[in-house]
């Protein structure tokens, strides 16, 4: 079974028409049903062109870019929803975006009772690896190249010859990657911005990098980068080590098949471990790290007004973070997601610490609440299978992290409905629960 297909049958050519499955695994994306009829049907009709045409111009952006942090806006989705491809046809709303090594794919049903040319029923939450998504893009290219003719034909191997001549070309690779994770299409970002980009991957790491350009992404990631690891470097900043918790842990590769909450929470239960049981107390999270146990008090002087922070390392033994929070709760919490971070990229030299819904930023988010906040610990304190809130606020006091770290550990493991985590990362579709995609790992 391919995790992704894009399937075209037959080209009618009286109509110009193809038909359209999507499949997710086993599941038809394009499950649908007409208005004139009451039977589900798992295919549509609709040219080929468009949809050909759709996935090669934003082929660099549905691979790279991520969900934006502050929230999908109508510039997002025509590079990433197939409901934009248009052309005056009903395509289904199947969302696509990158995470590094795997895409997202997220489908939405439309709402019962609302019918236009025909109502798409199918809704899904899904992970690929990012060459089963290129698989099936490649292979739609190919069957597109056989219903053309004409002018469209030689318009469209053009496109696709383009394409496939800058994915095989290290140095232009490297700089749409650049551009598509800042939301750019290809060629309208400024110049200076990719170079100066391209100038800190040669600093740090051209992966390091991209993840900053994820955290905030637009025209000022250079110029906030530079300004986070020059103020990092020089005074606004915490000094931990890193090494003996590193060493606990052993090495974790990003590149493992398994979700990145997986990883967490076996990187995290290494080094639990050696810790004991109980709440990680800030004498013995101090000693962990080899930080001053004051740096956990809740501050004024932060870098909350900054988009994300930053570890700068210059070796596990001396590591420095910029930390935005200002509450004791928060400031662990960012701390932990620090380590993780350490522990994913296995001391890379800059690990941004943000909102976005990269792999390696739900990795920290896991790691953290699991170190934390470990599940078993929070069900024997609670003691019960539907706690108040009363109760998440007597644990969060427990365990030192924030109501919404319960909640959520509670949310995720199915121990508490969904709809009491009350705090979104994102705006999602409407009509869609803004957990699915906040919280899915």
């Amino acid at each position: 079974m391919t995790d992704l297909a894009i399937e075209l049958s037959a080209l009618d050519q009286t109509r110009g028409l193809a038909g359209l499955k999507v499949l997710l695994r086993d599941t038809a994306l394009t499950r649908l049903v007409r208005p004139d009829s009451d039977t589900e049907d798992t295919e549509l009709r609709i040219p080929p062109g468009p949809l050909g045409g759709w996935f090669a111009e934003n082929w660099w952006r549905l691979r790279w870019e991520c969900r934006p942090p502050t929230g999908f806006t109508s510039e997002w989705r025509e590079a990433h929803d197939m409901a934009a491809i248009g052309a005056g046809y009903a395509w289904p709303s199947v969302a696509f975006w990158g995470e590094g090594q795997r895409i997202t794919i997220f489908a939405k049903a439309d709402p019962p009772g609302v019918m236009g040319p025909v109502r798409f029923l199918q809704s899904a939450l899904a992970f690929i690896p990012a060459a089963s998504f290129e698989s099936a893009v490649d292979s739609l290219f190919d069957a597109v190249g056989t219903m053309l003719d004409g002018e469209d034909i030689a318009a469209f191997r053009a496109l696709i010859n383009a394409l496939h001549d800058e994915r095989n070309d290290v140095e232009i690779s490297a700089w749409r990657r650049l551009e598509a994770i800042n939301g750019f299409d290809p060629d309208d970002a400024p110049e200076e911005l990719i170079s100066s980009l391209l100038r800190l991957s040669e600093r740090f790491s051209a992966n390091d990098v991209e993840e900053a350009a994820a955290a905030y992404p637009g025209i000022g990631s250079a110029e906030t980068l530079t300004k986070l690891v020059d103020d990092v470097s020089t005074k606004r900043f915490t000094s931990v080590n890193f090494d003996d918790a590193i060493n606990r842990v052993g090495r974790i590769v990003p590149g493992d098949p398994r979700e990145p909450w997986h990883m967490a929470e076996i990187a995290a239960s290494r080094l639990r471990g050696g810790l004991g049981a109980g709440a990680l107390l800030n004498r013995r999270f101090a000693d962990l790290i080899a930080v001053d146990p004051n740096v956990f008090r809740s501050s004024s002087a932060t870098g909350r007004v900054l988009p994300y922070g930053i570890r700068l390392s210059g070796s596990p033994t001396d590591q420095r973070v910029l930390l935005r929070a200002r509450w004791s709760q928060d400031r662990r919490f960012e701390l932990m997601r620090a380590l993780g971070d350490a522990i994913w990229s296995y001391v890379s030299p800059l690990g941004p610490i943000s909102r976005a819904g990269t792999a390696r930023q739900k990795f920290q988010r896991a790691f953290a609440a699991t170190m934390l906040c470990p599940l078993e610990e929070l069900a024997d304190y609670l003691g019960c299978v539907d706690p108040s809130d009363e109760d998440i606020a007597a644990a969060a006091r427990h365990f030192h992290v924030s109501e919404r770290v319960v909640r959520s550990v509670l949310v995720n493991k199915h121990l508490m409905d969904r709809n009491r985590l009350e705090i979104p990362e994102i705006v999602a579709p409407a009509g869609t629960p803004i957990e699915e995609i906040a919280d899915a790992a």
